[in-house]
């Protein structure tokens, strides 16, 4: 790999690393599974066009972790101040 001679940062990764480094993302990702009315699928789909119009179904993923992650981290923010 190379390294910044300022910051001391990886600059530059080998393209013989890049399948280990895939691997080892991934190994700690768990898949979830779930079923989702159509009406659910036609919004997220709306959606994902409303972001990239060249998005593709497999950003549904994407975008729905996105919301399920903010919609978390609001409760966990609103815990906060009920607490206080």
């Amino acid at each position: 790999m190379g390294v910044c001679d300022q910051c001391d940062q990886v600059v530059v990764i080998p393209a013989q690393s890049t399948p280990a480094i895939r691997d080892a993302q991934y190994k700690g990702i768990k898949p979830i599974e779930a079923s989702l009315p159509a009406i659910y699928l036609d919004v997220l789909d709306w959606a994902a066009f409303t972001v990239d119009n060249r998005a593709s179904t497999d950003f549904r993923r994407y975008l729905l972790s996105y919301v399920v992650h903010k919609t978390a981290q609001q409760e966990e923010q609103l815990g906060r101040v009920v607490e206080r």
